[in-house]
């Protein structure tokens, strides 16, 4: 579910769907004003590929999109079968048309999108954020937008939820937001419900908890 959110994000993003949408509903035709890009061509940059980094890889691909994946653990070679350029953070930064996080929220990962950071990167690049609210900076975020520097982002989980009234990128130019809903179709919670209830039959029959994998 999340890996489909976050192509959704990306998608909307560069055919600025959500505006077009809302202003043809209110009766204007901008058909020129909303011309978008293709993925086609472009560079997408995944930081942090387990599951969710290497299944968003995976779509993209299929979309004809150049993918270079960063991650400290990452599996080089299974990277590199999957078509996946491994690169380093900085490589990722600098390069990609189009960036997705997906990581848990640390003391390492914290403000890890920082201004700094996206002072480096293409003009026009587009972040997408369906992992951990905290690791995109959002003051630098809402700045980068408003002053073009960025594309676009495609926002669904905040370092507040749900965000404040004041939170600056609520308001800020070329953002899509969503309320941390990337895991939340029907299919994912049924399947959180069966894994949580066949985890606690397998601890009470003395069986180990079936999802968590063995150290090696």
């Amino acid at each position: 579910a999340a890996t489909e959110h976050t192509c959704a994000m990306m998608m909307s993003m560069a055919r600025h769907i959500p505006i077009a949408n809302e202003t043809l509903q209110k009766g204007e035709w901008n058909r020129k004003k909303y011309t978008g890009v293709e993925l086609k061509g472009k560079t997408l940059g995944v930081i942090g590929m387990g599951r969710i980094g290497s299944g968003v890889a995976k779509r993209a691909l299929a979309f004809d999109m150049k993918v270079i994946g960063y991650d400290p653990y990452i599996n080089e070679e299974r990277c590199k079968d999957m078509g996946v350029t491994v690169g380093t953070f900085d490589e990722v930064v600098e390069k990609s048309d189009f960036i997705t996080v997906h990581m848990p929220l640390t003391d390492t990962t914290r403000d890890m999108i920082n201004k700094d950071v996206m002072a480096r990167m293409k003009k026009g690049v587009r972040l997408v954020n369906c992992a951990r609210g905290g690791i995109i900076n959002e003051k630098a975020l809402a700045k980068a937008l408003n002053e073009d520097r960025l594309g676009g982002a495609g926002i669904d989980c905040f370092e507040q939820d749900p965000p404040s009234v004041d939170n600056e990128l609520m308001n800020a130019k070329n953002v899509i937001v969503s309320p941390h809903s990337a895991a939340q179709s029907k299919e994912a919670v049924v399947n959180m419900a069966t894994m949580c209830v066949n985890g606690c039959l397998a601890i009470c029959r003395g069986e180990k908890w079936p999802y968590v994998a063995d150290k090696k």
